[in-house]
């Protein structure tokens, strides 16, 4: 017997980042990254990807720190398109989401081969409502799938092309989407659900002797 519990958000989280349904977005297309700059968190790939994207109208933000925050600096003085942030408060960085058309959770596959992942970001990521592209990592895709658009060839080519797609995308249905994976984190993945489902367990394991 075991139970699986890979995190959870506060209630208060979810309350600061508010209804996306009821935020105006500008005319330019967001993305948006938040965390260690690690090439296992496929920096590298989300610059080489947003270099695919011509349009003008683009933008991409990124905060954090990490071994490839030069690479991030370089990007950003070579393409006007790209704001690097830097280190930034909690506040900011939710800021900063709700900014955001679509957020980036980038784990890359091959350099993780785990059957279980505590998904700290992308929970936070799907409590602020917003559209979440995410890699297949560990059981994201098994749980998590239908909440967000899964990038399963993790190359700079296919998150373009996906990015491209979700740009074509009527905004009601991509809020639908964000909204649909913030009910699913306000009712299942609150630090108070997870506490209800420890003690039910430990109950029903108790109960069981």
């Amino acid at each position: 017997n075991y139970l699986h519990v890979d995190g959870a958000v506060t209630e208060d989280t979810i309350m600061a980042c508010g209804n996306p349904a009821e935020q105006n977005l500008s005319s330019e297309f967001v993305l948006a990254y938040a965390g260690s700059l690690w090439p296992i968190n496929g920096i590298d790939l989300i610059l080489e990807a947003f270099s695919r994207l011509k349009e003008p109208t683009f933008r991409l933000y990124i905060a954090g720190d990490g071994m490839l925050r030069d690479n991030v600096v370089r990007a950003a003085k070579t393409d006007n398109r790209i704001m690097y942030k830097g280190m930034i408060s909690q506040e900011q960085v939710l800021e900063m989401f709700q900014s955001a058309n679509v957020l980036l959770n980038i784990r890359l596959t091959s350099q993780m081969k785990i059957p279980y992942l505590f998904p700290s970001k992308l929970l936070e990521y799907f409590a602020t409502g917003k559209v979440v592209i995410t890699t297949a990592i560990a059981h994201v895709e098994k749980e998590y799938g239908k909440f967000c658009y899964v990038l399963k060839n993790e190359s700079p080519e296919a998150l373009a092309n996906l990015i491209q797609m979700l740009h074509q995308i009527d905004e009601d249905k991509l809020k639908a989407t964000g909204l649909q994976a913030q009910d699913y984190i306000r009712n299942n993945k609150t630090w108070v659900q997870q506490g209800k489902r420890i003690a039910n367990y430990l109950d029903a394991m108790v109960n069981k002797n």
